[in-house]
């Protein structure tokens, strides 16, 4: 069976937390993906905590924006059950909290055993009309690519 996208649950933001929405036609054994940025007022000061369930698969190292902000992007995985609710609430602390957002996506036929990214690379230039992806290696045979952004 070939991966498929499903769908996306839409972009969602707050201050020290975030539902982000189900997408519509989650079905069980799918593979949802939680794409989550915290922006923080000091360097390192970026943690993310998911609801019971999500796996935490890697985070970017801090990418600072012309307004003096430590962005970090966090992926998450969880393999979808046959009920899943509306949304999931993602959480960072409130001392080192300007924002937090993101967005859920669902695939279908994707299988996967430990951690399923072994390679993450994060950019930001907020001011810029386009972006050059930063250098991601791949090493796993049939290896795939997803690009995420934060609006």
């Amino acid at each position: 069976m070939a991966i498929a996208f499903v769908a996306d649950g839409g972009y969602n933001s707050g201050t020290t937390n975030v539902a982000l929405t189900v997408p519509a036609g989650v079905s069980a054994n799918d593979s949802m993906w939680a794409c989550v940025t915290a922006k923080s007022k000091t360097s390192g000061g970026n943690t993310v905590t998911a609801p019971s369930g999500w796996n935490a698969v890697t985070h970017s190292g801090d990418v600072s924006d012309s307004s003096s902000f430590f962005n970090n992007l966090f992926i998450f995985f969880r393999i979808a059950s046959s009920s899943e609710p509306a949304s999931y609430t993602f959480t960072m602390p409130a001392s080192t909290s300007p924002g937090i957002d993101g967005n859920i996506r669902d695939y279908t036929g994707t299988r996967y055993i430990g951690n399923p990214v072994n390679a993450l690379a994060a950019l930001g230039n907020p001011n810029a009309a386009s972006l050059t992806s930063a250098a991601v290696v791949e090493t796993f045979v049939q290896g795939e690519l997803y690009v995420v952004g934060d609006p």
